[in-house]
């Protein structure tokens, strides 16, 4: 699982993933949904539970990274029912989420990006994407709710964006507007989208 930033370059050497190198390098992320990390079948191994799997799948993909999630066939070449119920589970809650219609979303170039809405929506995740046919540019942001009456809260410091980024909030809230506050960048940002999605009934 990541420990940091994933970056989406590299300067050269293998895995050495780099913000300011010359190579396009989008980083893997492997994992299992069998605990004790293990990738072959063996009997009497439980699997991680959704709660889990929702977790991982934020950190790799949510962190610009390609998920690789193993499949493990037991004795008889099959899949085991329990399992193939965890990845149904799983792509059900991610088709659920995020294949709707966002709250509110925005788009655009510049060091901010901003989008605001009356009276209010619920918020209960960000999703930020760059425009990575142009590189990944940004190195440094914050991401600011509008929170009627209350006015602008920082809920997000953070480096790498790239293909994806998803910061799950520890509450869904009222938000009359979405603002990205890039501090640094290697050339102008170019956010494909800036977003927010209620999924906490899900």
């Amino acid at each position: 699982m990541p420990q940091g930033p994933m970056w989406s370059v590299t300067d050269g050497t293998f895995r050495n993933l780099n913000p300011k190198g010359n190579f396009w390098y989008p980083p893997e992320c492997d994992t299992t949904l069998q605990n004790e990390d293990r990738w072959f079948n063996k009997p009497n191994i439980t699997i991680r539970s959704h709660d889990e799997m929702l977790k991982v799948y934020h950190a790799t993909v949510g962190n610009n990274c390609n998920l690789l999630l193993d499949f493990a066939p037991d004795e008889s070449g099959l899949i085991p029912n329990a399992h193939v119920d965890a990845y149904r589970k799983l792509g059900a809650f991610i088709t659920a989420c995020y294949s709707k219609q966002p709250t509110i979303r925005t788009y655009g170039s510049g060091y901010t990006i901003e989008a605001d809405v009356e009276p209010f929506v619920r918020v209960d995740r960000i999703v930020i994407q760059e425009a990575t046919e142009e590189g990944q540019r940004v190195l440094a942001y914050t991401v600011e709710i509008l929170l009627p009456g209350h006015g602008w809260s920082t809920v997000v410091t953070s480096d790498s964006i790239g293909h994806k980024r998803i910061f799950v909030l520890d509450a869904a809230v009222a938000a009359s507007g979405i603002r990205l506050v890039v501090s640094d960048a290697l050339d102008e940002p170019i956010i494909h989208s800036l977003a927010g999605y209620d999924c906490s009934e899900l």
